[in-house]
């Protein structure tokens, strides 16, 4: 019989630590606390539906391939530097984020 708390716990830090980011940063982007990461990671801890979503979002993948246990990580995450992108922008005040935004335009003109 699998453990699934283990095994939920075991995706969340792979896929944590395959974005670069610490339990801290996890938590907060995914608004929960620290430790409940922690206890996650360690499958002490069951996690709900809401935070499952919360979770996935701020990994940056969907629920399938948040729930896809026997797919490598480097494969279920497709958007994840995007997303990673994502999170360091909205960390920007607004000035250089318009500077960001104008580096960006150059880049993508044809």
């Amino acid at each position: 019989m699998r453990n699934i708390k283990r095994l939920v716990g075991k995706r969340i830090r792979e896929l944590r630590k395959s974005c670069r980011m610490t339990q801290a940063e996890l938590a907060e982007a995914a608004e929960l606390e620290v430790e409940t990461i922690s206890r996650l990671e360690q499958g002490t801890r069951g996690v709900t539906l809401d935070s499952i979503d919360r979770l996935a979002q701020a990994l940056g993948v969907g629920l399938k391939e948040f729930f896809d246990f026997d797919r490598p990580v480097a494969e279920a995450i497709p958007r994840r530097k995007v997303m990673a992108l994502c999170h360091l922008l909205e960390r920007l005040p607004e000035a250089k984020l318009k500077k960001v935004e104008k580096v960006v335009k150059v880049i993508l003109e044809p």
